[in-house]
């Protein structure tokens, strides 16, 4: 069957192509393609521009390992204001494919790769990517990298460099990335990999400095992770340095990787938690387990344990707390630092395929404490009474409850239930409840409030509890 012209519109551009096909002998086949003036907007609309661009492809056959070549013969037009021109050559059999002079360029970007990739492997590229964000909407950023892979495609060699600037991946930043990556899954050799970043937002903390090690073989190797970040007052947030370290096997034939948690560090200013035991840790393609791993300060314990499975899909999250400092804790989630006293936690997470996750879980809290500041010089320590905290998480609810003492004689008591609602975000969802607080002596007034000499009464309050989790309300009546 011979085609010899073929002509339409699409893409805002136009389009035509001819071609030729055989159903006997050799089977050969050949067909030329030619767009003219293509708005790939209508693709990206992140990418305004218009594209021109000649080519072919030829091949005997219609097996999958039936050899074909491509060819790029122009490429040109605009994105985003900025000259795109490329060419190339791409030949396939056997499941092999040969790249020789492929090359992309929109103004001061390009990419050039030249080789093999298939049974066999060599291949070399050579890439400065002004704007990641060419490659998807979701990143930005320069990067800047060469290298060769080569050898077996289940067991290749890998040496490489990268360079990135102001990367974005949602909404993750990094300031600045360099790595080198000289990888020899052959087991001929050691391995080793060493990534530095600096100024990584990961929205919740802004870590200073982040730097990835590895070095050894795959069946026998060890790595390592450093990050620190400085004390941010945005984020109510102490300083920190921390620390992991881990030695295993990578098995290239599952993708898994088991092997022991040997060192994790956490220092703040004030103090620092280490890991209490070598934890064992196993991940893959279709689990993600880990055994208790526990962090110390002093006497104290924070230990947490769980598993996730790919198929059939299925979370479980084990947490514990003995004596935790809970100033710790509250300065490091919250930035509160007014609070103070031991933690005692248990609890449990678990969640089956698509269902909502479910849960429960108590808290205690021993030998409470409140600093109350007198002036711009001192701050005054007001002993508390033990309070306890329960969370029971349900497919269609989550319910809280709180009983403390505040002082001798002063008890603040609530219950409020939250509707889990698959429209809403976490934020979202709505609230019900009350909180009640009852004091039969009214003689701890004046640790409050020093303005107030002494004092005497009897106080009652019922406060009910509405709107959603982001902005609660409470309207109540005090007596």
């Amino acid at each position: 069957m011979v085609i010899d012209q073929i002509d339409g519109t699409a893409l805002g551009g136009r389009l035509s192509g001819s071609g030729r096909v055989s159903w006997i002998g050799d089977q050969r086949w050949s067909a030329r393609f030619q767009a003219q003036n293509v708005d790939i907007a209508t693709l990206r609309p992140d990418l305004p521009g218009r594209i021109s661009t000649v080519a072919t492809v030829e091949g005997r056959g219609f097996e999958p390992t039936s050899p074909w070549t491509a060819r790029l013969a122009s490429l040109s037009g605009t994105v985003r204001g900025r000259a795109l021109t490329g060419r190339g050559e791409i030949a396939h059999g056997n499941g092999n494919y040969d790249l020789r002079g492929v090359r992309i360029a929109n103004g001061g970007s390009h990419v050039d790769i030249d080789g093999r990739w298939g049974s066999t492997v060599d291949l070399r590229w050579n890439a400065d990517v002004r704007s990641l964000s060419l490659l998807h909407p979701d990143l930005s950023g320069e990067l800047v990298s060469s290298g060769r892979a080569r050898g077996n495609a289940t067991r290749p060699e890998l040496d490489a460099d990268v360079r990135a600037r102001q990367l974005r991946l949602g909404s993750t930043i990094v300031d600045s990335l360099q790595g080198e990556i000289d990888l020899d899954l052959t087991d001929a050799r050691d391995s080793r990999v060493d990534l530095r970043a600096t100024s990584v937002d990961l929205g919740f903390v802004l870590l200073d400095t982040a730097r990835f090690q590895l070095q050894g073989r795959t069946a026998e190797h060890e790595l390592s992770l450093h990050f620190s970040s400085t004390r941010d007052d945005s984020r109510r947030l102490p300083g920190f340095d921390a620390r992991l370290a881990a030695r295993g096997e990578f098995e290239v034939g599952t993708r898994r990787w088991h092997g022991l948690l040997d060192e994790a560090t956490l220092a703040y200013p004030d103090g620092r938690a280490t890991l209490l035991q070598a934890a064992a840790i196993e991940v893959g393609p279709d689990q993600l387990r880990a055994a208790p791993i526990c962090l110390q300060t002093d006497d104290a314990r924070l230990c947490v344990e769980g598993e996730r499975i790919a198929e059939p899909a299925s979370m479980r999250v084990l947490f514990s707390a003995q004596d935790w400092p809970l100033e710790r804790l509250l300065r490091s989630v919250l930035g509160w630092r007014e609070l103070d006293g031991k933690l005692q936690a248990a609890g449990w997470i678990t969640q089956q395929g698509t269902q909502p996750w479910v849960g429960a879980m108590t808290l205690y809290v021993d030998d409470p404490t409140l600093s109350i500041p007198r002036n711009q010089f001192r701050s005054e320590r007001v002993r508390l009474g033990r309070a306890r905290f329960d969370l029971t998480a349900e497919p269609e609810e989550l319910r809280a409850t709180l009983a403390m003492n505040v002082v001798e004689g002063t008890h603040l008591d609530g219950a409020v239930v939250v509707t889990r609602d698959p429209e809403q975000e976490f934020a979202g969802y709505p609230l019900r409840g009350e909180v009640r607080a009852k004091s039969t002596a009214l003689t701890a007034l004046p640790l409050f409030v020093p303005e107030i000499d002494r004092s005497s009464g009897i106080l009652d309050a019922a406060l009910a509890v509405s709107g959603t989790l982001g902005e609660p309300r409470f309207d109540g009546e005090f007596h």
